[in-house]
């Protein structure tokens, strides 16, 4: 057998432009020869965490109305243009963003720029819509989340994790907090934050930068600078020094789960990006799937568990990046026998040193799939643009392919001190008679 070489896909980042218009707005272009479709996708620096006390889920309903019309493009016409040229549209809330895409021919990227541009200028909402649109966010509440056992528990265990910061409040919102959500409150929270300089524009696809840069000249240029900065609270949450542990039994339930989540590192943590890299990957080499050592030992060793996933997520809580481990116990096992078979596990990995073939594995899986992924020009729109709202910069994201591969051994086994009960939050999701 030939010896793998595990760098052997990484080729380095792709091609990467970047200009500011005179009022502020970021311009990010990613040219790819292939295909003829653009992805034009712009980013606004407003999330769930910006959402005012008591007005929990007003970013995500906000996104919802920013769908129903302009004075210029009213409500389903652009819609409807997408749908006749074959592309496809959306939108995104997040804890920290908000951002809306176009994937449609390249002939049509002027297009979506003048009516991103009319939108970001101001929605045109009437009490009708608002009212008819809250009810259509109260029932996607209801359906992803109210009726959703998992969920429910997910909701509980990140307000454990982070009970006096802005993370611990769902994006979605409260119900009886969206309930209580006005088209006055959208439009306050649309001028505080839908502004040229608190947004990004990523254009990945069939466009060379410099056609990108001339249209967004033309069309973005008009919007007029902000006044004054922009004002968002940031909370600290004080060092978890406490192992939570949540139940949550539901009739709904069939099997049995445990659910943790890892606090990661902190905002200003030191060299943050390759101690990110490291924890990227000790994450993986825990937890991919049937190739992961937990699985090797929890499930194929002890057979304790069915299955056992984790994954680390930078940037899915601003605050600090954390780790979600999922573990599915055997027929014959407790949820508490598993969850002290996972820190004892966890304990002996970690004494036991790091596989030198495991470690080389594990980066170059992390690497070829960031490789294979930049076939897709949504895919790299998303990548940029969320590192980049997220406040790294385009040589952050260029660098981290050769950050994952200067992981060490050693790296890797002080990164592992992130999965211990101190810093978690734990939830067994368990069944109950109707």
């Amino acid at each position: 057998m030939l010896p793998m070489k595990h760098d052997c896909l990484w080729s380095g980042p792709p091609s990467v432009a970047e200009a500011t218009l005179d009022n502020g707005l970021r311009i990010v272009a990613i040219p790819r020869s292939r295909g003829r479709a653009v992805t034009h996708m712009i980013w606004y620096g407003v999330g769930a965490m910006d959402d005012p006390v008591d007005k929990s889920g007003l970013s995500h309903f906000l996104e919802h109305l920013m769908f129903k019309g302009t004075e210029r493009f009213p409500e389903d016409s652009f819609s409807n243009f997408i749908h006749e040229v074959g592309g496809r549209e959306n939108a995104m809330t997040h804890r920290l963003w908000t951002n809306y895409y176009q994937v449609v021919p390249s002939e049509h990227l002027r297009a979506c720029m003048e009516y991103e541009a009319d939108r970001m200028a101001g929605p045109l909402l009437h009490e009708p819509v608002v009212a008819a649109e809250r009810d259509v966010v109260l029932a996607e509440r209801g359906q992803t989340s109210d009726n959703n056992p998992t969920e429910l528990l997910i909701e509980a265990m990140q307000t454990a994790m982070f009970p006096a910061h802005q993370c611990g409040r769902p994006i979605i919102g409260w119900r009886h907090e969206i309930e209580g959500l006005s088209g006055v409150d959208a439009l306050r929270h649309a001028a505080r934050f839908y502004r040229p300089d608190n947004a990004i524009v990523v254009v990945a696809g069939a466009v060379e930068a410099e056609t990108v840069f001339g249209l967004a000249r033309e069309v973005y240029s008009t919007l007029p600078r902000g006044v004054g900065p922009v004002e968002r609270i940031r909370l600290v949450t004080p060092p978890r020094r406490v192992h939570h542990r949540l139940t949550l039994p539901s009739a709904q339930v069939r099997q049995p789960m445990l659910r943790r989540i890892y606090a990661g590192f902190p905002p200003g943590f030191p060299d943050l990006e390759s101690a990110a890299a490291a924890l990227t990957v000790a994450a993986d080499m825990l937890g991919r799937g049937q190739l992961g050592l937990l699985h090797g030992r929890l499930v194929d060793d002890d057979g304790c568990a069915q299955s056992v996933n984790l994954t680390y997520l930078r940037d899915t809580f601003p605050e600090r990046s954390v780790s979600i481990l999922t573990a599915v116990p055997s027929i014959e096992t407790s949820l508490d026998v598993l969850d002290a078979a996972l820190d004892t596990a966890l304990v002996e990995i970690r004494k036991n040193g790091i596989p030198a073939e495991t470690l080389a594995s594990s980066k170059h899986q992390i690497v070829a799939e960031m490789t294979y992924e930049e076939d897709s020009a949504m895919t790299l729109a998303q990548r940029f643009g969320e590192a980049l709202i997220n406040g790294r910069s385009l040589a952050d994201v260029a660098a981290w392919g050769g950050r994952i591969f200067a992981v060490t051994a050693d790296d890797v086994v002080r990164a592992l001190t992130h999965f211990e009960p101190g810093a978690a939050v734990t939830g067994f999701l368990v069944g109950k008679e109707a």
